[in-house]
C-alpha cells in the first residue's frame, strides 16, 4: 500500500541511506501503489538479497558499516543512564507470516533465567511499540522500537541484542553490534523460499551452519529455533566467548 510505502521510506530507508554512506536520488521514484518490475529495474542494480555481499566478504572486499550519529548514542546513554550494556531482546509481533514471530514465552523464561546476572530491555514490535509487557516484568522503550537511528545506537552499546530472523537484525549485521539471530529456518512455511536451506544457498549463498565472512565472534546466526534451551544455551557460549576474549 502507499502508507506502507512512505512508512518504511521515512522510518527505515531514509535512516539507512544515511547510516550507510549512501545518497537517494532526487527527486525519488515515485510509486503509485505496487509497482511493475520494468518500472523499478533501472533503479535496482541487485534486489535485497545479500548473496553479492557475502560473495564480496569472501574475496576480502570491505563490507559498508551502519555510521549511527552521534546524537543517537548520547541518546541510548541518557536512556541507559548507569545501567550500561544490557541484554536486548528484539521481539517479532506482526499478523504477515506470523510462524516466523518471537516465541514469547521461552524469551520471557530466558530473560528471567538471566535478571539476576544481567539487566534485559525488551524492544517490543514497532506495530506495538508503548504496549507493555505481561505484568510489566522488564522494562521496554517505544522510542527505539519507533526510530531507527536510535535502535541501531542501542544494539551497538548492548551486551548482546538477542532476536529472531528479521528485518532490525540488519542493523547489527552491518555493524559491530554483538548478536545472536535464531529462527533463520521456517519448515512451518515450506513455500516460503526464504526459510528453507536452499533459500539461504540461492539468495545469501550461505548453507546451513555458515557464518557471514565479515561476522565477528560475538556476531553468530545460531540456526536453531527460539526455544528456551536454545537460547539459553546459545548465550551461555556467547559469554563465555567475552570472557576467553577479554582474559586474553
Amino acid at each position: 500500500s502507499r502508507k506502507y510505502y512512505e512508512t518504511m521510506l521515512q522510518n527505515v530507508m531514509r535512516p539507512a541511506i544515511d547510516m550507510i554512506g549512501a545518497v537517494e536520488i532526487d527527486p525519488p521514484l515515485q510509486l503509485n501503489g505496487a509497482a511493475d518490475i520494468e518500472e523499478v529495474a533501472d533503479y535496482c542494480e541487485w534486489d535485497y538479497h545479500i548473496g553479492h555481499l557475502v560473495d564480496a566478504g569472501r574475496a576480502g572486499f570491505e563490507i559498508p558499516r551502519f555510521h549511527v550519529p552521534l546524537w543517537a548514542f548520547d541518546e541510548v546513554d541518557a536512556f541507559l543512564g548507569h545501567d550500561k550494556q544490557p541484554v536486548v531482546i528484539t521481539l517479532r509481533e506482526t499478523g504477515a507470516q506470523p510462524e516466523r514471530n518471537s516465541q514469547l514465552e521461552e524469551w520471557l523464561k530466558f530473560a528471567r533465567s538471566i535478571q539476576d546476572r544481567h539487566s534485559v530491555l525488551f524492544l517490543r514490535d514497532t506495530a506495538l511499540a508503548s504496549e507493555r509487557l505481561d505484568a510489566n516484568e522488564f522494562p521496554i522503550w517505544p522510542r527505539a522500537s519507533e526510530n531507527a537511528y536510535v535502535r541501531a545506537a542501542l544494539y551497538q552499546r548492548a551486551f548482546c541484542n538477542l532476536m529472531v530472523g528479521n528485518g532490525p537484525v540488519a542493523w547489527c549485521l552491518f555493524s559491530d553490534a554483538p548478536f545472536l539471530a535464531f529462527k533463520q529456518l521456517i519448515p512451518a512455511l515450506p513455500n516460503w523460499v526464504g526459510g528453507q536451506p536452499e533459500g539461504w544457498r540461492e539468495q545469501c549463498h550461505l548453507e546451513v551452519g555458515e557464518q557471514l565472512p565479515w561476522s565477528t565472534p560475538q556476531q553468530r546466526l545460531t540456526w536453531t529455533d527460539d526455544t528456551f534451551e536454545n537460547i539459553a544455551q546459545a548465550f551461555n557460549d556467547f559469554v563465555r566467548g567475552v570472557e576467553l576474549q577479554n582474559a586474553a
